[in-house]
């Protein structure tokens, strides 16, 4: 009886200490699958809305069903009462031609990024930002300027354009970029850019 007891004993220390020897965890590895679905939308109803305005610049010159998710684009040309574009040598500011708004889940800063030569963006809602005869109030003439705006849940502005063909009177046709990050990191400070309407800055 004694040795089958001994037996027993060192039997249950080499179990224990084989465990030791392979680990603790409770698992090595889990593959588990799990549901995902992702809604696509138009840009009108987005977690970042880009939207036509009811305001006669916009009607003219931007087109919400563009794209194969009825993406906004701009067009400055032709108009109902026969004008085809705007003036050579001169500076042109168009007001309210569309909508930003947040419509996801975190306050975002909000920048355009122009690759288009002469044209920038602004916000139109600010009477301050842009006068034909004083140019961007923080910067004498506005120049090639991108404005950041700092954007809470559920707010947004109107965007405006301004046109310099000063030196470059052509038709102009490109991509611009807008851009919306909840990381204040990535918000560019250099080259001239600012931040309006901010309570953080930059």
């Amino acid at each position: 009886m004694v040795k089958r007891r001994k037996f027993l004993a060192g039997l249950g220390a080499l179990a224990s200490g084989s465990a030791a020897a392979v680990g603790t965890g409770a698992f090595t590895s889990v593959r588990a699958d799990r549901e995902v679905s992702i809604s696509v939308a138009p840009d009108s109803n987005a977690y970042l809305q880009l939207e036509e305005l009811e305001t006669a610049q916009s009607e003219s010159f931007v087109n919400d069903t563009g794209g194969r998710s009825d993406t906004i684009s701009i067009s400055i040309g032709e108009t109902d009462v026969g004008g085809q574009g705007v003036n050579e040598q001169a500076v042109t500011f168009i007001d309210d031609l569309f909508s930003i708004s947040n419509q996801g889940t975190n306050p975002v800063w909000i920048w355009m990024q122009s690759n288009i030569q002469g044209v920038n963006y602004y916000n139109s809602d600010d009477d301050q930002v842009i006068s034909i005869d004083q140019g961007h109030p923080k910067n004498a003439g506005y120049g090639d300027r991108e404005v950041i705006q700092y954007v809470e849940v559920g707010e947004g502005f109107n965007v405006g354009l301004t046109i310099n063909t000063v030196g470059t009177p052509n038709d102009r046709a490109r991509m611009s970029r807008i851009i919306a990050d909840s990381n204040e990191s990535n918000v560019p400070d250099n080259n001239g850019l600012s931040v309006e309407n901010s309570n953080k800055g930059v």
